[in-house]
């Protein structure tokens, strides 16, 4: 992806706005890197997470499936009707709040 294509990206995730869509404030060009500034996820990923209820042979219940499915499926309705096709949906892109009770979709493309 080109230079324009990933500051059009940047400048429509600074706009995007959803509980379940990560935040970003800004990105800025040095040295020939795009940098970007985003929301801090505190709990990390879904699956560090996951990894780490795998080890201690831990499972989530059938109310927190069915609540962090909900909150990916609204974040995914939003950005489709934003006509945003997220194309690396895994457990690595979703991030948690320290709580781990929320999750934000993050590293979505544009097409």
């Amino acid at each position: 992806m080109n230079y324009r294509s990933r500051c059009m990206k940047w400048n429509f995730s600074k706009n995007c706005q959803h509980p379940f869509v990560i935040g970003f404030y800004e990105y800025f060009i040095e040295d020939g890197f795009i940098n970007i500034v985003m929301q801090y996820a505190a709990g990390g990923s879904l699956a560090g997470f996951l990894e780490g209820k795998k080890q201690r042979n831990e499972h989530l219940n059938d109310e927190a499936i069915f609540f962090y499915f909900t909150q990916m499926t609204m974040a995914l309705d939003y950005l489709h009707k934003l006509n945003v096709v997220h194309f690396d949906l895994k457990p690595d892109n979703i991030l948690m709040n320290t709580s781990r009770r929320i999750l934000k979709l993050a590293d979505f493309g544009i097409t």
